[in-house]
């Protein structure tokens, strides 16, 4: 039998395109999955639960039921690119989950629009601008962003630089935890969203990030998180959502590093930070040959009931370590719907 070289270049390209489209029907099912799970764990109130651990590695955990907007903040901004996403089963579901979502953040505004980690804490200028994106984004509610970038820039120091704890008198001085680099990554991606910009925190930033990058990542800068993968999505959300280009110094910095995490071959043991990275990447516009093999990877490693393990996405000083399935699930979410459109 012969066969030109043209039928074969033609049944190459079937080949091709059979197993593209097996792959983003794998990829169609497990969102589907995913996003019948989050609606499942959703409570009543809109709330998605924390887990508390002393053990880093997350391996023994108990739920946390005390309110905080920390976690459902960040699962909304997650699902907010998957409206546009065509193949989902049950699209009331989505709208659903950020509907009980939006109310719940709403019911833990305080009076002045600022927002709370939990209750015995004082109001933060991170929670408050994690709280505020998800409405942006969705163009919900009726906030007066102006009051909360006054509220935000007035809790400085005398450099200007935001503090995170929101003072109650005028001693504005850092204490732990106040200056810190996904605190300020947050900060900016709330002020691109309202085409604003805080000049010392992205100059804090800039100045920050290539100077205690990679291995030297420590307690300078990095005060709540326990590896680089967190900051370096908060960053590169930054930059890539909320355009803040400005901090062109911060992402070169991040994009040598997660280049050079790619070129080694190595996949992130947990879930969580194997799509952190995948986020990073496509948020930097980066396409390295081994990215579809993240992505199969992450498809590969979600539960039968549509979950992704949890493992540790902030710590406190005590210390205790904080993470959520809802919250790992919702960022493979992101980092797959992000993928899809390439």
């Amino acid at each position: 039998m012969n066969i030109s070289f043209r039928n074969i270049i033609i049944i190459c390209l079937n080949m091709l395109m059979f197993i593209s489209n097996a792959s983003a029907v794998d990829v169609a099912a497990s969102l589907n999955k995913a996003i019948a799970y989050l609606h499942d764990i959703q409570s009543e109130s809109g709330e998605f639960p924390t887990y508390i651990t002393i053990d880093p590695a997350f391996n023994t955990s108990s739920e946390n039921l005390k309110e905080s907007p920390y976690i459902t903040s960040y699962v909304l901004y997650s699902l907010y690119p998957l409206f546009d996403y065509k193949d989902l089963k049950e699209p009331r579901q989505l709208e659903e989950i950020t509907e009980k979502g939006l109310r719940y953040l709403s019911s833990l505004a305080l009076e002045n629009g600022l927002w709370k980690f939990e209750p015995s804490l004082p109001p933060d200028i991170d929670n408050t601008a994690c709280a505020l994106i998800p409405f942006i984004l969705f163009k919900q509610g009726e906030w007066n962003y102006g009051n909360t970038l006054t509220a935000i820039e007035e809790n400085a120091t005398s450099d200007g630089l935001l503090l995170t704890f929101i003072r109650n008198n005028d001693i504005k001085n850092p204490s732990p935890g106040d200056l810190d680099l996904s605190v300020y990554a947050n900060i900016c991606l709330f002020y691109g969203l309202l085409k604003e910009r805080h000049q010392p925190t992205i100059e804090w930033l800039n100045a920050m990030v290539p100077q205690f990058w990679g291995e030297n990542l420590g307690a300078e800068i990095n005060k709540w998180a326990i590896e680089p993968f967190t900051p370096a999505y908060l960053v590169t959300r930054a930059y890539f959502i909320g355009e803040v280009h400005e901090l062109e110094p911060a992402v070169e910095t991040i994009r040598e590093w997660a280049v050079r995490e790619t070129g080694l071959n190595k996949i992130p043991g947990e879930s969580q930070l194997l799509a952190l990275l995948i986020l990073t990447l496509l948020y930097m516009e980066e396409h390295p040959p081994g990215l579809t093999g993240y992505v199969e990877e992450l498809t590969a490693r979600q539960n039968p009931d549509g979950s992704w393990a949890a493992t540790t996405f902030f710590r406190d000083f005590k210390p205790q370590y904080y993470g959520s399935f809802a919250l790992s699930t919702a960022l493979a979410i992101e980092a797959l719907t992000r993928y899809l459109k390439l």
